[in-house]
């Protein structure tokens, strides 16, 4: 996972990233790009980003906790094969009760499965994920760790 430094008004969060965000990310992916960029930040970022994404990759607009909303220049959209998808969970939810519901259902009965295996001690981390949509838009998706309950 890659983490960069934000700036929010709460203050600013740390980068993991030593090097610049595109660089990072061809590294990280050999040269090829990401298949699929999930951006809850926006802001300076967000160029970057999407000129590292992977032919035919998606590019996830999901929210601008950085504050300032991007403008990204369609031709690269074009030029890559791109996708750039909004999402919006709440009005998922409440145009497709039925696939948010399946999606929850699905993503509950994961974390279940991903939160036995810690209490069971078969695992100390786990990920629990549900997707839904054409283009995978919606994603449920609980990170755990802990120690198991052996007594």
């Amino acid at each position: 996972m890659l983490l960069r430094t934000v700036r929010h008004r709460n203050g600013l969060f740390p980068s993991l990233i030593p090097q610049p965000l595109r660089d990072a990310l061809k590294t990280l992916t050999e040269g090829k790009g990401p298949d699929v960029v999930y951006d809850p930040v926006g802001g300076d970022f967000a160029e970057p980003a999407f000129r590292s994404i992977a032919w035919r990759g998606r590019y996830l607009v999901v929210g601008f906790a950085s504050g300032p909303i991007p403008a990204l220049p369609f031709n690269l959209a074009l030029l890559k094969g791109a996708s750039i998808v909004g999402v919006f969970w709440g009005e998922f939810a409440k145009r497709e009760p039925k696939a948010n519901a399946a999606m929850m259902a699905a993503g509950l009965v994961r974390i279940g499965e991903a939160a036995s295996r810690i209490h069971d001690g078969s695992a100390r981390r786990t990920l629990g994920h549900a997707s839904s949509g054409p283009c995978l838009q919606q994603n449920l998706v609980c990170v755990m760790s802990g120690d198991s309950n052996d007594g």
